[in-house]
């Protein structure tokens, strides 16, 4: 060591002791090293006379354990650490999905329940038939929209037609090189249901899916015409529920007439239950009627029955020997009945339409409440990764709709801030599941499961087995709680397995004697709570955000989908009545600025009340000069003349039905209509008080004491200040249809002690402009017999609205959504639902009149005449060989007809299946055994009907 050292020193290279230090080694255990080393020109030799070199050894070995550390890194991360933190992220995830399952979904489903109770409450129209004289147009022509329409007359063109033209909506390059695109795509997608759909074909076509639909969406968002009358129409911004195409080849037949939407699903009737949707039809080639274009049926959108007169009268969009034109967009209201024509040219082209569907987007906003479902009854051809997108979206696709975002937003969990929420896929399909919507029904379930094999993401051993009385609900429940168990089961065997690893390698350090044996199992539960730590901490912000979310606020509070009219309790009703297209409807459930277009469906397509506003705007001219009594006079003239059309003025009461006004109700409501006639200005201001009203009655603070009793009372005093009408009021509150306007004297009832003057023209400093005169009044009656019947009148009902069989019952209640009574017979029992021609108005059993008598203990009743009419109402009858009945009760006593004739080619109502509801249909054959076939307006035929299944129509 001594010579070593002195060697070392000599160098002239290493002449201080620490740089000879840095060359010495120890081993492990602290003794010296063998090895010693000199230096000989370039080469260091140890002491036994060798020379590898030390200190790339060294580093080899540094170099390989770092290398052998990072691979154990990478093997106990990839394939034990991660694995288990994937199957924690499993399991939390399905138990947030459970969370959200029964904290939001399933309440929000409730919510969205679309009951037989709320069918009359909701109302905001009424269950209309139509005729030929009910369509609006029989000429396209009149359905074009030109480059200098404003969006308020589109507006108003699309509420009185339900249907409009828009020429040019692509451009010419961009619709041929579209559908050269669907052609070639028609048969390599999977296909949504049409109807008539051999030879047809139809597919959710993906935003991205090709840059030319990008294109074409681009155009349709930014088209001068268009994009500002779906906003008038819709609202800002309206949200896209269809994106689709349907082709039509050689050999597709005609489709029957139908709705898109259905009846009991209207936006018309039920306004705030419902939003209204658009479909706009655009073809990609020159459509004749050989081809297949649209057939249309202009003003069918108000209507909720199968409408016959469309059969007939309806006329394709290219007129009926004309072209519809390429790239005219047909805007279709989908409550309108329309069809797809035959295509009959076997050298024609396929006929393309590019469709899209636009309704009013959810308000989902702080402070909103959003009360509307999407319509009921629709296809909704959309793929599911594009709901809950708008306009804006669609328009903008190539940067608004990417993935993973367009996912994400279409399951209702992330937007940009700069965008708005459009109708997401866990409500629609919410929506849809509650009420045995189209596409899943429980039908469809059976077949989804049975075809497709259910999700298809998950093993037939977690997907629940159909079960029909539980459907839909059933299945996704069991099916959450399967998947739960299994990644719970799953995750705790994981994570033992990963212990009792660690827990191993670290007793086999042990028995080795290695001091630090129980640190690998230490760092391994380290590394466990800290991993599974943060992924809890990320699942709990995930539903701490989600519950701060406005929609999830709402659902929790009850005020998402809530019922749109708060509940009352009514205590002198005015009595219901079912209305009639003549009669002039006060409506008192629209007038809000979210509603947009269908504030104005009544004003453009309810046929009393187009009436009622030419009468006043004829009128009114120098109306705010009159005096007084000429105010009161005229409005009396225009309610007279309103009822000699044989109208009434209605309005709607505390239960939803359809009631008549007193006539100072019905005055002060024709004085306001000519006001806003006559003054644009307090019109605009009129329409701003109706929001702020509204807003007291279906806003989120509805049940606020301010909102239901002082708002309003201030609202309506400032509403009757701007209208400073005059004093309308007649004696004993004279019912509109018998009102007389002969006597002005007769209409003023002053609750002072004293009668001041008839005010005079002479009274007004305005100067007075002749008014023109209203045609005479004639005599007021009802249209039909029973047209005008309300709750409490005495009335015949028809036994079961089968039988021919008519007995004598008061009307207790009516269905303003179905058009039928409920009726209690004098006998003490009952009926409902019984159809409007089951009904008629009690006239008096008169003398020597034919009839059938029963005694009140015995349920045989017996032919006879009327002999003697009595004066408390009762009658004697002579039943001959029976004997005379006496002072016998009119309930006791019932009319009989002979039953009508049910030939081939009877109009009739047939009960579908021997179920509950009736439908329109024809007689196509009687069979030897009484029975009947028929074929419906819908396309459906049934055989074998008994005859106690079908009523014959009038």
């Amino acid at each position: 060591r001594n010579d070593g050292r002195a060697a070392l020193m000599s160098s002239p290279k290493l002449t201080a002791p620490s740089e000879a230090r840095s060359t010495r080694s120890t081993k492990r255990n602290g003794s010296p090293s063998k090895r010693e080393t000199t230096t000989n020109g370039n080469k260091i030799h140890d002491s036994n006379g060798t020379h590898p070199n030390g200190t790339n050894n060294r580093l080899q070995a540094s170099n390989d354990s770092k290398l052998g550390i990072l691979l154990l890194f990478l093997f106990r991360t990839l394939v034990l650490d991660m694995p288990l933190v994937l199957l924690l992220s499993v399991y939390i995830s399905v138990l947030l999905l459970h969370h959200v399952y029964d904290e939001y979904l399933v309440p929000q489903a409730e919510l969205m329940s679309w009951t037989e109770n709320r069918k009359t409450n909701e109302m905001t129209y009424y269950d209309r038939s139509c005729t030929v004289k009910d369509m609006s147009t029989n000429s396209t022509d009149d359905l074009l929209i030109s480059s200098h329409t404003t969006p308020t007359q589109c507006m108003h063109h699309m509420a009185k037609h339900g249907v409009s033209l828009y020429p040019n909506i692509l451009q010419e390059e961009t619709a041929d090189e579209l559908r050269e695109w669907i052609v070639q795509q028609n048969k390599m997608e999977e296909g949504f249901y049409v109807i008539s759909g051999k030879h047809r074909f139809t597919f959710g076509i993906g935003v991205n899916q090709a840059p030319i639909v990008t294109q074409a969406l681009k155009e349709i968002a930014e088209h001068p015409v268009f994009r500002p009358a779906i906003e008038e129409i819709c609202g800002d911004n309206p949200a896209v529920i269809e994106f689709t195409a349907i082709t039509s080849e050689f050999g597709a037949e005609d489709q029957f007439w139908h709705q898109d939407t259905l009846p009991q699903g209207s936006s018309f009737k039920h306004a705030r239950t419902f939003v209204p949707s658009y479909s706009l039809f655009v073809p990609l080639q020159d459509t004749t009627p050989e081809i297949g274009a649209t057939e249309i049926c202009p003003g069918s959108h108000v209507c909720n029955q199968r409408e016959r007169f469309c059969v007939d009268h309806g006329f394709p969009a290219s007129g009926k020997d004309g072209v519809w034109p390429k790239s005219t967009g047909a805007l279709v209201n989908q409550h309108l009945y329309h069809r797809g024509m035959a295509h009959t040219d076997p050298n024609g082209l396929d006929r393309v339409l590019f469709i899209l569907t636009f309704s009013p987007r959810p308000r989902m906003n702080s402070g909103e409440v959003e009360t509307r479902l999407i319509s009921m009854g629709g296809s909704y051809s959309l793929n599911w990764r594009q709901w809950g997108h708008t306009l804006n979206d669609f328009g903008n696709a190539a940067t608004a709709m990417k993935e993973p975002w367009k996912t994400l937003k279409s399951l209702g969990m992330y937007k940009s801030k700069d965008s708005d929420w459009g109708w997401d896929m866990p409500a629609v399909a919410s929506m849809r599941i509650i009420n045995d919507d189209n596409g899943y029904h429980v039908g469809d379930l059976e077949d989804w499961l049975e075809t497709k094999g259910g999700f298809s993401f998950l093993p037939a051993e977690l997907q629940a087995e159909f079960d029909e009385e539980t459907g839909w609900p059933g299945f996704l429940e069991t099916t959450l709680k399967n998947c739960e168990r299994a990644a719970e089961r799953i995750y705790f065997f994981a994570s033992g397995i990963y212990l009792i690893l660690f827990m191993t390698l670290a007793l086999y350090r042990k028995l080795c004697g290695t001091k630090t044996s129980g640190a690998p199992f230490v760092r391994a539960v380290i590394r466990i709570v800290v991993s599974h730590a943060a992924v809890i901490a990320l699942a709990c912000y995930a539903a701490h955000s989600m519950g701060k979310t406005p929609w999830a606020q709402n659902i929790r509070h009850g005020r998402a989908h809530t019922l749109p009219m708060a509940e009352t309790f009514p205590v002198d009703m005015l009595p219901g009545t079912l209305p009639n297209k003549r009669d002039v409807l006060a409506e008192t459930k629209y007038e809000s600025k979210y509603l947009a277009g269908t504030n104005y469906i009544i004003e453009n397509a309810q046929p009393g009340n187009v009436n009622f506003n030419e009468i006043v705007a004829a009128n009114s001219v120098g109306y705010e000069g009159l005096s007084s009594a000429l105010k009161l006079q005229l409005t009396l003239d225009i309610i007279d003349w309103v009822g000699q059309d044989m109208g009434r003025f209605l309005t709607q009461n505390e239960e939803g039905n359809w009631a008549k006004m007193s006539t100072q109700n019905a005055q002060k409501f024709v004085h306001k209509s000519i006001v806003r006639t006559t003054n644009i200005v307090v019109a605009n201001v009129l329409t701003e008080l109706a929001y702020l009203i509204s807003e007291t009655k279906f806003g989120v603070l509805r049940d606020r004491a301010m909102h239901r009793l002082h708002i309003p009372e201030m609202l309506n005093n400032l509403q009757d200040l701007i209208l400073n009408p005059p004093t309308f009021a007649l004696k004993n509150n004279t019912d509109v249809t018998t009102a007389s306007s002969s006597s002005i004297s007769s209409l003023l009832i002053v609750p002072h002690s004293f009668l001041p003057e008839i005010p005079t023209l002479a009274d007004n400093v305005a100067p007075v402009v002749r008014l023109p005169s209203l045609p005479p009044i004639y005599e007021i009656s009802e249209p039909f017999p029973g047209a005008w019947l309300e709750e409490g009148d005495i009335v015949e009902a028809k036994y079961n609205g089968i039988y021919n069989e008519w007995y004598r019952a008061t009307i207790v209640d009516l269905n303003v959504d179905a058009s039928t009574y409920d009726v209690e017979y004098d006998d003490g029992e009952a009926d409902d639902d019984l159809c409007r021609i089951c009904v008629r108005p009690y006239e008096s059993l008169q003398l020597g009149e034919e009839v059938e008598v029963r005694e009140e203990e015995n349920e045989t009743f017996y032919k006879g005449v009327v002999v003697a009419v009595n004066e408390d109402d009762t009658v004697d009858i002579d039943t001959g060989e029976d004997g005379l009945f006496e002072n016998v009760h009119p309930g006791y006593v019932r009319r009989s007809e002979p039953e009508p004739e049910v030939k081939v080619g009877s109009r009739v109502e047939a009960l579908y299946q021997r179920g509950t509801v009736w439908y329109d249909a024809v007689v196509t054959k009687l069979r030897s055994d009484g029975t009947f076939d028929v074929l419906y307006d819908d396309g459906d035929t049934e055989l074998r009907v008994k005859r106690k299944n079908i009523r014959v129509l009038p």
